[in-house]
C-alpha cells in the first residue's frame, strides 16, 4: 500500500494520540525544526520513570486560554498560558489542569504565553480526548527514537484530513421500536479518525429530514435526565417513521466533541454550580468542539446535497453549510423539560443560541 503525505501524517497523529493516552511522551516539531517534549497530565505518574535520564529544562504546564481565564480570573488572558511548574507535585499539576486548585497558590508572574509548538501540543491533547492541558519540556539533547516525532502542521490539519474520504464499512436492516422500517450504515474514514453512523428511517425524499445527533452515553444509553439527548433521538426516529422518512447521522463526538471522560469532568464542575458553558471553559474547552465535516461527507455519500435539518441549534446548520450541504429549512425539535435539565436547556438558549 502506497500512502500519500496526508495519509502518513494522519497515521502519525493517530500513533501520537495513542502514545499520549498511554502516558508516553511525544516530540512535537515546529517550522524552524525546534521541538518540545510533550506529555499528558492524565498520566503524570509516569513522567519521572520515562524522562528520568534525559536532561530537561523549562518545565511548563500549558493550558488553553479558557482554562487560564478560570485559573486567573483577575487577569486579562489573550492566549494559551505556559505555567512554570518546577516544584509542584504530580497531584498539584493534575489539580491545576483539571479541577479547582483552591489549595495551590498560583502566581501569574510565573506564567508566560505559550509558544506555537506548545499550542500545537495542546491541540494534540484535545484530539486524543485527554484533558486540554499538556506538560512540555525543552531537552538538551536529541530525543530517543522511542519518542514518536510529529510536526505542528500535521496536528493543525488532522481533524479535516482524517474525515475526508468516508467510506461505507457495512449496512444492515434494523428494526427499531419507533421505526420498524429502518437500516443503519457504518462509515469509516479511509485512514484514521472515528467511525460514524447513518440511520435511515423509511424512504427519505430528495430533500430529506435530517438530524445530526452527537453520541451521548449518559443520555442515549443510561437515560440521564440531565439532558434532552435521548428524548430528541427517540422523537426524531418516531417523527421520521410517521412522516416521509429521514436520516439520523449519529456522530461519535461525545460531549460536543470533548469525549466521554471529559464530559463527566464537566458534569462534576456543573454539580458545583457552573452551567455547561462555564464548565467546558473551566476545564479548558470551547463551548462546542464538534466538526460537522463527517456529517456533510456522509450526506454526500448518500446522494444528498440539500436537507431539512431537525434542530434547535443554528450552529449545526452553519456547520453543514460550511462543508457544502445546503440547509433549506431548520425544523424545530423541542422537548419537554424536567426539573433536572431545565437550567441546562435555558443555558442552551441564553449562551449557545439555541431556538427554544
Amino acid at each position: 500500500m502506497i500512502l500519500g503525505n496526508n495519509e502518513k501524517q494522519i497515521i502519525q497523529i493517530e500513533r501520537a494520540c495513542s502514545d499520549l493516552r498511554r502516558g508516553m511522551p511525544v516530540y512535537v516539531v515546529g517550522d524552524n525544526k525546534t521541538g518540545t517534549i510533550a506529555i499528558s497530565p492524565d498520566n503524570i505518574e509516569f513522567i519521572d520513570k520515562l524522562l528520568g535520564n534525559i536532561k530537561l529544562k523549562n518545565k511548563h504546564l500549558v493550558v488553553s486560554s479558557t482554562r487560564a481565564a478560570y485559573l486567573f480570573p483577575l487577569e486579562k488572558i489573550t492566549s494559551e498560558l505556559a505555567i512554570k511548574i518546577d516544584g509542584f507535585s504530580a497531584d498539584d499539576i493534575f489539580s491545576i489542569c483539571s479541577s479547582s486548585p483552591s489549595k495551590i497558590k498560583l502566581n501569574f508572574e510565573n506564567c508566560i504565553a505559550g509558544t506555537e509548538i506548545e499550542k500545537s501540543a495542546l491541540k494534540l491533547a484535545k484530539i486524543a480526548e485527554l484533558i486540554p492541558a499538556i506538560i512540555t519540556f525543552e531537552i538538551l539533547e536529541q530525543p530517543s527514537d522511542d519518542f514518536i516525532k510529529i510536526t505542528a502542521d500535521s496536528i493543525a490539519s488532522y481533524m479535516e484530513n482524517a474525515h475526508y474520504g468516508m467510506a461505507e464499512a457495512c449496512r444492515t436492516p434494523l428494526t427499531l421500536a419507533n421505526a420498524p422500517e429502518a437500516q443503519i450504515i457504518a462509515y469509516r474514514p479511509s485512514v484514521g479518525g472515528s467511525e460514524h453512523y447513518a440511520i435511515i428511517v423509511g424512504k427519505p425524499g430528495p430533500k430529506p429530514l435530517v438530524r445530526v445527533h452527537s453520541s451521548c452515553y449518559t443520555g442515549d444509553l443510561l437515560a440521564s435526565l440531565d439532558c434532552d439527548c435521548r428524548d430528541q433521538l427517540q422523537s426524531a426516529i418516531e417523527l421520521m417513521s410517521n412522516g416521509n422518512g429521514g436520516i439520523i447521522l449519529y456522530l461519535m463526538q461525545e460531549g460536543r466533541g470533548i469525549g466521554l471522560v471529559n464530559k463527566l469532568r464537566t458534569y462534576s464542575l456543573q454539580d458545583k454550580g457552573m452551567d455547561t458553558v462555564d464548565a467546558n471553559r473551566a476545564l479548558g474547552f470551547d463551548d462546542d468542539e464538534r466538526l460537522f465535516l463527517p456529517a456533510a461527507e456522509i450526506l454526500r455519500k448518500l446522494g444528498f446535497n440539500t436537507v431539512q435539518l431537525l434542530t434547535n441549534n443554528p450552529r449545526k446548520a452553519a456547520g453543514l453549510e460550511e462543508y457544502g450541504i445546503k440547509v433549506s429549512a431548520c425544523v424545530p425539535h423541542i422537548m419537554q423539560s424536567n426539573e433536572h435539565n431545565k437550567a441546562y436547556l435555558q443555558t442552551k438558549v441564553d449562551r449557545m443560541g439555541h431556538k427554544l
